[in-house]
C-alpha cells in the first residue's frame, strides 16, 4: 500500500467507477433525448436507428464488482506469495 503502483491502481479504479455509474447514464439520458425528438419528427428509422437508453450500471453492479475485485486480488495476492 506504500508504493506509487498502488496509488496509480487506485487512480484508476476510482476513474472506472466513475464512469461506469455517472457518465455512461449522461450517455443514456441522451440517448433517450434523441430517440424522443426523432419520434416526434417522424424521421426513418432506417435513417437513424433507435440508439440505447440505457448504457450505465447500477449501483448495486458497481458495489458487487468492487467486491469482486478485491477478493479476487486478495486471493491471487496470497496464492502467488
Amino acid at each position: 500500500m506504500d508504493s506509487g503502483a498502488f496509488a496509480v491502481a487506485v487512480a484508476l479504479a476510482i476513474i472506472v467507477v466513475d464512469d461506469a455509474l455517472r457518465l455512461r447514464i449522461y450517455m443514456g439520458d441522451q440517448g433517450r433525448r434523441l430517440n424522443f425528438i426523432i419520434e416526434q419528427l417522424k424521421i426513418s428509422k432506417k435513417e437513424f436507428p433507435r440508439l440505447k437508453e440505457r448504457v450505465g450500471h447500477r449501483k448495486s453492479e458497481v458495489i458487487v464488482g468492487a467486491i469482486l475485485g478485491v477478493l479476487l486480488t486478495y486471493l491471487l495476492a496470497t496464492f502467488l506469495k
